[in-house]
């Protein structure tokens, strides 16, 4: 009877596995501002094999929410766990899409691609700037955000940037090495 339990219990891990792999998809929903509403971002595996880090092609998804096709943004993931996150990077009142595809080889920092929306466009444009450098947090200044571009034992390199709206580009303002004390 033992036997039997084991064999159901190992059967159903692996059907659990193989749905979960063929219809893989990460959702997220944010409003961008309070004038254009709430929109859906959907991440597609075009490859139909599990998220690691090897590459996989996918695309995201984004409609409003009544499911009106807003933007399609073809993406490499090349992490086990790609996600969402939606900051207003630059202080210009719209939220932006920071997308986790991958990370540094030792896994310690995630490297978001960056996607800033623009609204004379109406829609996101990648960051070439910010995309892939390392871990993104908003700075205290407004427009700055605040970049930790290496982070081992001996201490960490961050980089502060700031967002000119008129210009439409982001400037290096700053930049530290902190080592750790000995």
């Amino acid at each position: 009877m033992r036997k039997i339990i084991f064999i159901f219990l190992g059967l159903l891990s692996l059907s659990a596995n193989a749905v979960q792999t063929k219809s893989e998809t990460v959702v997220g929903s944010r409003v961008i501002n309070s004038t254009l509403g709430e929109f859906h971002f959907v991440l597609h595996n075009l490859e139909h094999r599990p998220y690691s880090y090897d590459t996989n092609r996918a695309e995201i998804q984004i409609t409003s929410i009544e499911g009106r096709p807003i933007q399609t943004i073809p993406v490499e993931v090349s992490f086990p766990r790609p996600g969402f996150d939606f900051i207003d990077l630059n202080d210009d009142g719209y939220i932006d899409l920071l997308f986790y595809s991958s990370d540094i080889p030792n896994g310690s920092i995630p490297l978001p691609e960056i996607y800033l929306y623009i609204p004379k466009l109406n829609r996101f444009v990648k960051s070439t700037t910010l995309s892939g450098n390392g871990e993104i947090t908003k700075s205290n200044q407004h427009g700055c955000v605040n970049i930790i571009l290496e982070r081992n034992i001996d201490g960490y390199t961050e980089e502060e940037w700031c967002f000119t709206l008129e210009t439409g580009r982001w400037k290096k303002v700053k930049e530290n090495v902190n080592q750790i004390g000995e």
